[in-house]
């Protein structure tokens, strides 16, 4: 028995990709179908964990529709399996992409599904003609107008006398 002693873990090695719980053959349907849904729609709701494993393969698959040979259509086609869906890929979004070298999905958390409390996302394409789902959030600029923030009181709560702040102006105690 192991009474004793400590348990020696077995090293991650080759875990790259997550396994979702389903058989090689389920996996590969499953993402088949999101890349489809994805394509089609350029946003869909799914688990978390799908939604991350998914942004690897619909990143792949937009590179396909950059690299427009004989080859990647073919590639491509595996993965959508429609020629409308094909002819999307090395349309409007080989045009879009262009000159992306990457990320080009994000997703985004939603609130976790009711019945089994599965965290839950949205999956998208970045610059997409969809109404946006947030407002991008913007970097606050700094406000340099406040005349604690010009003297260099800023760490101070009070506000300097004027009089005081116009005698040091000019060089007259007070």
């Amino acid at each position: 028995g192991t009474r004793g002693r400590s348990i020696v873990r077995k090293m991650a090695y080759g875990n790259v990709y997550r396994k979702l719980n389903r058989s090689r053959l389920h996996r590969k349907a499953l993402l088949k179908n999101l890349a489809i849904a994805l394509v089609k729609h350029e946003r869909i709701v799914t688990t978390l964990a799908k939604a991350k494993e998914m942004r690897r393969v619909a990143d792949r698959i937009i590179t396909l529709g950059k690299k427009d040979t004989f080859h990647s259509k073919k590639a491509a086609f595996w993965w959508l399996g429609q020629n409308d869906l094909v002819d999307k890929l090395f349309g409007p979004l080989r045009s879009r992409y262009m000159e992306r070298q990457g990320g080009y999905t994000r997703a985004l958390r939603i609130p976790n599904r009711l019945n089994d409390n599965a965290p839950m996302a949205i999956l998208e394409y970045v610059d997409n003609e969809l109404p946006p789902l947030r407002e991008p959030k913007m970097k606050k600029k700094r406000d340099f107008t406040s005349s604690s923030e010009l003297v260099g009181t800023a760490g101070s709560s009070v506000d300097p006398d004027p009089a005081a702040v116009a005698s040091a102006d000019t060089g007259t105690p007070v």
